[in-house]
């Protein structure tokens, strides 16, 4: 005669389901007391604890952010404001991405707010300092095909800018210019 042992079985309290004893965490080290939800349900409840606990954390951060932003004039403290938060977002994309969703929340709350209107003059006190504080690459650090898009961006404003030089060089090479004809269309 062989003796059958069952394993004790407890109901998980939040998906309801019937598990071993062995699914269910102890209490306290040392004690035979468990918890009364599973360990699926517990990693998964506590996986949202700490994904809602990191959002306001970062809800947090970037309203400390903006309101720093808005108290300040001086373009040269709004460009290290902006790079302090890019690298404390984790880059340029989720900076971005977080400022977006920030602006969608206060759309969806009350379109056309002060909060709203603020957001957008931010973004405009940002792209004004991004704009007269941004330092070019260094080329010794840029890929072949980054500096090759750069030099071309840069001839194409050049001419742009000043076709005459553009004239005078072809002219030095031999070549031919022609002045566009306009069409009806033009």
């Amino acid at each position: 005669m062989t003796a059958t042992i069952t394993e004790e079985r407890r109901v998980c309290e939040q998906c309801f389901e019937s598990k071993p004893l062995s699914e269910f965490r102890c209490k306290k080290r040392g004690t035979s007391l468990r918890a009364r939800e599973c360990r699926t349900c517990h990693n998964e409840t506590e996986r949202l604890r700490q994904a809602e606990k990191r959002a306001k954390a970062t809800d947090l951060a970037f309203a400390q952010f903006h309101a720093q932003l808005k108290r300040t004039r001086d373009e040269k403290r709004v460009a290290i404001l902006v790079a302090v938060m890019v690298e404390s977002f984790g880059g340029l994309h989720e900076f971005v991405a977080a400022w977006i969703g920030h602006i969608d929340q206060a759309m969806e709350k009350s379109p056309g707010s002060k909060k709203v209107l603020d957001f957008f003059q931010a973004i405009t006190q940002m792209s004004d300092a991004a704009h007269k504080y941004h330092k070019p690459p260094d080329p010794a650090e840029m890929t072949t095909e980054n500096l090759t898009f750069a030099l071309r961006q840069q001839l194409r404003d050049l001419v742009r800018d000043e076709p005459e030089l553009a004239v005078a060089a072809a002219r030095e090479l031999g070549w031919e210019v022609r002045p566009s004809v306009p069409t009806a269309s033009d």
